[in-house]
């Protein structure tokens, strides 16, 4: 793939890779002003304005977590254009759906967050026992609301969306955000349409429209969800691929396009016009790409409730993590397997993914064999898995009583970490 390197443009790229000092930074547990406004609380940060209807708990962790994503996409993009007028960000956090679609309207509809540019808004509703859902929806949404301000509606839909979801499966930790993460499931899903030559051709991409895109979104969800995965997959491609040597480059593309160059004229401008060297690389860094753990943290929890309903009543085996983890290590709980939402086994006859069921995979010690709490139930019920390693918010397993069958069931909830003792 041949990059055009024209001189005025290299003090660009040069301008536009200066991680800026004014750029802000997270600011986890900061206690941002609150106030309120009717039944809501507002929580103001240097950046964003949120209201919810959550509680405290929930606000402070919103805010805090927008600004990480506003700090990361600021010292990525943030001197492509100035927007004309700083201002705070309106962010709004409800509990029901009932009310989302009230504050809404009809724009919102079959959906869990929104960004509105009309109004300028963002907005998502869930549960604070989902906290991680609406994080994860808010940093999509809230990509769509920086984007609008820093690259503008001449924004490509490919562009916009793959941005989106890029960010969406970014990680906190360390006071900040973290990008780059593979998800197993978007990868694998191209690489199925890869073997069944179903890709999206890379001229159709750059100049599908957002209409197009709507359509399939409304009418065909296969293509609708391949279109996000190839949308993700060419971002994490520019941004990661060759060891970044197109970081540059792509900064150039997405400074054409806040300046309101045509979305294909500008990737010619930067990259060319042989599509299929560009086609090339990117399937070869797709077929190289490594997927992250198989079993997300909240897929881990529930198979160790699931493994403590067996063991209900057996107070030797689970008086503590180690002794549970150990008696599952060596097949004391019987034979068992246990099957993820995306189809991934574990079974008791795998000694090393019994292991890793016991270790978050945000949870970077090497030493540690489980990153797990057991809470003993006071009433005598299956105790709860536990988990601290997410950044603002804490992981933890509930029991649930299927109201048709009777059976117990698990559930994992994302609370507030500042709401959990």
């Amino acid at each position: 793939m041949r990059v055009r390197q024209m001189s005025h443009l290299r003090a660009t790229a040069a301008a536009l890779l200066v991680f800026l000092a004014t750029a802000p930074t997270f600011a986890a547990g900061a206690g941002w002003p609150v106030s309120r406004q009717g039944g809501d609380l507002v929580v103001e940060t240097p950046h964003y304005r949120v209201r919810t209807d959550l509680g405290p708990d929930v606000g402070q962790t919103v805010a805090s977590h927008q600004e990480a994503l506003y700090a990361e996409l600021y010292r990525r993009m943030g001197n492509v254009k100035k927007p004309k007028a700083v201002r705070r960000f309106e962010v709004l956090v409800l509990s029901t759906q009932e009310r989302y679609l009230r504050e809404l309207g009809d724009a919102a509809k079959g959906s869990r967050g929104i960004f509105m540019p009309g109004r300028d808004v963002l907005a998502c509703w869930g549960s604070a026992n989902a906290l991680d859902v609406v994080l994860e929806t808010l940093r999509h949404e809230g990509t769509h609301q920086f984007v609008a301000h820093f690259i503008g509606h001449n924004c490509p839909i490919w562009l916009n969306e793959g941005l989106a979801v890029f960010h969406q499966h970014a990680q906190f930790r360390r006071g900040g955000l973290e990008v780059g993460q593979v998800p197993p499931g978007r990868v694998a899903s191209l690489r199925l349409a890869m073997k069944e030559s179903r890709l999206i051709p890379l001229v159709r991409m750059l100049s599908m429209t957002d209409k197009e895109w709507v359509a399939a979104v409304n009418t065909q969800a296969a293509q609708a969800s391949l279109q996000y995965d190839q949308a993700w997959a060419m971002v994490h491609f520019l941004a990661f691929g060759g060891n970044q040597k197109y970081r540059a480059a792509f900064l150039q593309f997405i400074y054409y396009i806040a300046r309101g160059e045509d979305g294909k004229r500008a990737w010619e401008r930067t990259f060319g016009t042989n599509y299929k060297a560009f086609e090339d690389r990117w399937r070869e860094y797709l077929e190289a790409l490594q997927p992250d753990a198989q079993l997300d943290c909240k897929s881990h929890l529930r198979g160790l409730g699931l493994l403590l309903l067996r063991v209900a009543g057996k107070t030797d085996v689970v008086k503590d993590m180690a002794t549970f983890r150990q008696a599952a290590i060596e097949g004391r709980l019987g034979k068992w397997t246990l099957k993820s939402s995306d189809g991934t086994l574990v079974s008791s006859d795998d000694r090393d993914k019994v292991a890793a069921l016991f270790k978050c995979p945000q949870d970077k010690r090497p030493d540690a064999e489980t990153s797990y709490e057991l809470v003993p139930d006071p009433a005598g019920g299956p105790p709860v898995v536990r988990c601290r390693h997410h950044a603002g918010i804490v992981l933890e397993t509930q029991y649930v009583k299927d109201p048709e069958s009777g059976r117990m069931d698990v559930r994992v909830v994302a609370r507030p970490a500042a709401s959990v003792r």
